[in-house]
């Protein structure tokens, strides 16, 4: 029985050790290949800074100017659509402050205390005497 048991552990040994080293292989294969595409992408990099650097330089500077003055006008349009909204928000708010005030005055007013009609009276006919 021990014998069978350690045949069964020496063969699930000898697959595992296949497995490590097929996966050992795959992992080499797999960093040389991620190095590679690396480099290739390093080099196109390079490349496609040198076409740029070059379309630069050969444009012309009204195209250049015509570049610059789209991008600013885009800027404009997205500045002013900006301020247009940050104007209506300013009057939203405007109206809100004036509804309050107009309603803390309307409370101001209702809790004022009143004097009986007779103290309005006699202040009243004290006026006239004067």
């Amino acid at each position: 029985m021990a014998a069978k048991i350690g045949q069964e552990l020496l063969e699930r040994n000898r697959k595992l050790e296949d497995r490590v080293g097929n996966l050992e292989f795959q992992l080499t294969s797999s960093t040389e290949l991620i190095t590679q595409l690396r480099h290739e992408l390093a080099i196109k990099t390079d490349l496609l800074h040198v076409y740029t650097n070059d379309a630069i330089e050969e444009s012309s500077p009204v195209e250049l100017r015509n570049i610059n003055v789209d991008i600013l006008q885009r800027k404009i349009r997205d500045l002013e659509g900006e301020n247009k909204r940050l104007q209506e928000e300013a009057t939203e708010v405007r109206i809100e402050v004036k509804n309050r005030e107009n309603d803390s005055v309307d409370l101001n007013f209702c809790s004022l205390p009143r004097r009986p009609w007779s103290a309005r009276r006699k202040r009243r006919s004290s006026s006239r005497t004067l």
